[in-house]
């Protein structure tokens, strides 16, 4: 058999995976062997319908064959189809056993000039048949989406088979901590993936991140939006909408500077730059022309007699004529405005509007009591991080998973002493899956989530308290930055640590919430002087006060 007809088959027989699709909003079961109870279901029908990959039709059936392990051109083909990249055609392959000028060379050859390959070729040879490990995965995806994967190299791992020395450790860990990654893969460490699990990681990695920009010419100006004027000097322009990492800066803009606006949505403006599309955050740009009115603020009612006022926390907030987003709408409220709550039934709350009674979802609500304690009544839910198999970060005899929860057991204490109902994703030695973590706030209505975790770095030198928030579509980051800014600087300043600062980054526990969600670092266990205190009765009673006295602070402002 020629090389040519190896080629052919692999694409048209063993790939499967079309190169171009039309998105659609469809979740029909659309493949024979993948019934809705598969584990993959829903991801292997979001990579059909996205167009990422397709299926084998054999005898009248359409198959996905989930089982069968993905290859190197399959993850080559669905990797690159997520990223939605224009690929390279090329009349001389680069590989002596892919075609040149093949569809499958095309892909090859874009993913070889983007450097997501699985291993660099050292024998002229792509192998497409060979089987893609966990590990494999791990890193293409990591690299694919510029994560910031030194950052996640010393955070624990609830898996066997791996240990931290191991070159591919820090992209399972990064994966694992931004949510791709679940516990169903910890048998999988050193093993390959099959279609379904790659579908699995493909779907939430492409559903989770955004592409870096691959160098595409910024639309005709008729598309433009906005004009807007850059404030500070030093202004990152960046490659994706995310100040988490520095690998997506291409460049920097002074004061002064000019730019068109193409996209406006969550803190970003997608810019053009030197050519093609950027980003700089809004926060540090004035527009000129064109930025998008907000819809007219409703009159709140004129006094509020109730004791609870409900602040609205984001824009365009709906009120409704019912406890559900089937119930026709017979208001807006804009942030800040202020309406008075009558009651709340599980995530709706009965509010006095415009002289009305209406409802609204109470997660874009902060609830405010008019008197006594500001956290009754208040769900709060606690999250002691890892337990159970995941001791996380360990030195000497401490362990991370008890320091923070013996943190956790006191904030409880002393906000069930002060009327709040409190939450604990775990009250012992137990293991809940990070989806489990944000199922039991869901599940139990919660109103504020707080992660309580301890830190470690390979040098022993890096010390301090650090809080994370993150920015998800329609989240009302704002509250999640008062938040975690609370919480940080009662424990920086109670417990005499460090000031790391305030920080953004997608930790799938808080990125995965509707309501006002930080993690909480509140030191190194692998400093002298952070462990000391992080293992010291006395410092976890004010570690645990300082927590308390950031989530009372945040109710009282």
């Amino acid at each position: 058999m020629t090389k040519r007809k190896i080629v052919c088959m692999l694409l048209a027989l063993c790939l499967a995976i079309p190169m171009f699709g039309t998105q659609t909003t469809s979740a029909a079961p659309v493949f024979a062997d993948v019934p809705s109870t598969h584990e993959a279901y829903e991801a292997i029908n979001y990579v059909k319908n996205a167009g990422l990959a397709g299926g084998y039709n054999e005898g009248g059936q359409l198959l996905f064959k989930p089982s069968h392990l993905v290859t190197r051109s399959q993850a080559t083909i669905m990797l690159l189809n997520a990223l939605g990249v224009e690929k390279i055609k090329s009349t001389k392959s680069s590989y002596s056993d892919v075609i040149s000028g093949s569809g499958l060379s095309e892909f090859v050859e874009t993913a070889t000039k983007m450097n997501l390959l699985v291993e660099k070729s050292t024998d002229r040879k792509f192998y497409p048949y060979l089987a893609v490990s966990l590990k494999d995965a791990s890193l293409i995806i990591s690299k694919a989406y510029n994560l910031d994967v030194e950052k996640y190299s010393t955070y624990s791992l609830p898996f066997k088979g791996i240990s931290a020395s191991d070159p591919y450790y820090k992209y399972i860990s990064t994966l694992y901590h931004l949510g791709v990654i679940d516990d169903s893969f910890a048998q999988l460490s050193n093993k390959n993936v099959n279609r379904g699990q790659f579908s699995i990681l493909i779907a939430r990695a492409a559903q989770k991140f955004e592409p870096p920009v691959q160098g595409i010419s910024a639309p005709e100006d008729a598309k433009v939006i906005g004009k807007v004027n850059i404030t500070v000097d030093n202004l990152n322009v960046r490659s994706s909408a995310t100040s988490s990492i520095s690998t997506n800066i291409v460049g920097k803009v002074n004061k002064g500077t000019t730019f068109n606006v193409y996209e406006d949505s969550n803190g970003w403006l997608k810019v053009s730059y030197d050519g093609v599309f950027a980003y700089v955050s809004k926060q540090y740009a004035q527009y000129i022309t064109g930025e998008v009115s907000k819809p007219e603020t409703p009159k709140p009612p004129d006094t509020i007699t109730t004791g609870t006022v409900g602040k609205a926390t984001v824009n365009g907030l709906q009120v409704r004529s019912g406890a559900g987003t089937n119930f026709s709408s017979i208001g807006v409220l804009n942030k800040g405005d202020e309406v008075a709550v009558q009651s709340i039934s599980n995530y709706w709350a009965k509010v006095s509007f415009n002289n009305k009674e209406g409802y609204v979802h109470k997660s874009y609500l902060k609830l405010l009591n008019q008197s006594g304690s500001a956290v009754k009544n208040r769900i709060i839910v606690i999250d002691p991080g890892h337990g159970g198999k995941d001791p996380g970060a360990i030195a000497e005899s401490a362990t991370e998973k008890a320091i923070v929860l013996k943190v956790a057991n006191q904030v409880k204490q002393k906000l069930e002493a002060n009327g709040a109902k409190v939450v604990m994703t775990r009250s012992g030695d137990t293991y809940p899956s990070l989806q489990d973590r944000v199922k039991i706030a869901d599940n139990n209505y919660g109103e504020v989530f707080v992660s309580i975790h301890v830190n470690s770095a390979s040098s022993s030198s890096a010390k301090g308290t650090e809080t994370y928030y993150s920015v998800s579509s329609g989240d009302m980051f704002e509250e999640d930055i008062k938040l975690a800014t609370y919480i940080n600087n009662q424990i920086v300043n109670n417990a005499k640590m460090t000031n790391r600062g305030v920080k953004k980054e997608a930790f799938y526990v808080i990125n995965n919430m509707i309501i006002p969600s930080v993690l909480v670092e509140l030191g190194f266990i692998s400093n002298n002087e952070d462990r000391a205190k992080l293992v010291n009765d006395q410092y976890v009673s004010i570690f645990a006060d300082s927590i308390y006295k950031g989530i009372v602070e945040y109710y009282n402002k």
